[in-house]
């Protein structure tokens, strides 16, 4: 079991986290949910180690977590593509690779995300839709137990979403585990478990919570 326990985080005197604690199991789809500017996005860069708490712990099977130790345990997929336009599709891979330390080949997950055609395509001439599987093929690449994804769909078509959440699922059920912030309903509807952000804090709350109420959360 994953944990963060009273995670505190703070931007001079506004106060983004307070004592912010959330649990993840093995096999837990879990989406964060929340307002625009509410510490979903600081909350799951500091669980990659991208960005430092104030305060609080991160605890994996009890044991505190460390930098390195994050480098293997998660897979972060950002919400803008962490990739350089002007590079082809396999010089960006390349990059990624190698700044993670892994050798580059042409391989089951680059073909398994349709994306071995592109290699030598640049990005810029790339829809959203094969971008984001780009992306995703980044994030995916170290093998982790844990890929953290901040809004993986955003601007994205009902085919490219469709197409990128059924390769999500295929993930889930090979037994890995997934945590989403999102503000799409039909993401939240996929997922196992619903955490609410409000105040710099977490709350779970019944996964077929209907959008009207889970506005009417966001609001009182």
């Amino acid at each position: 079991m994953l944990r963060l326990d009273n995670i505190c985080k703070s931007y001079g005197k506004a106060q983004i986290l307070n004592n912010a604690c959330l649990e993840i199991n093995k096999g837990d789809c879990t989406a964060v949910i929340g307002g625009n500017g509410c510490g979903k996005t600081t909350l799951i860069q500091i669980l990659c180690g991208i960005i430092k708490a104030d305060s609080g712990s991160i605890l994996n099977g009890g044991k505190p977590v460390n930098k390195a130790d994050m480098k293997h345990l998660f897979g972060y997929l950002p919400q803008t593509d962490p990739l350089i336009d002007e590079l082809s599709v396999k010089d960006n891979l390349k990059l990624w690779y190698c700044a993670m330390d892994i050798p580059f080949k042409n391989d089951t997950l680059i073909k398994k995300l349709g994306i071995d055609k592109y290699l030598n395509k640049p990005v810029n001439k790339l829809s959203g839709g094969m971008r984001r599987r780009v992306s995703l093929c980044i994030a995916m690449a170290n093998k982790a137990p844990i890929l953290v994804m901040d809004e993986p769909t955003t601007a994205l078509d009902f085919v490219a979403k469709a197409e990128i959440w059924e390769l999500l699922d295929d993930y889930i059920k090979n037994g890995g585990t997934l945590l989403v912030t999102t503000h799409d309903y039909d993401e939240i509807k996929r997922c196992s478990r619903l955490m609410l952000m409000k105040n710099g804090t977490l709350k779970e709350i019944e996964k077929n919570t209907s959008y009207d109420d889970i506005v009417e959360y966001l609001i009182s």
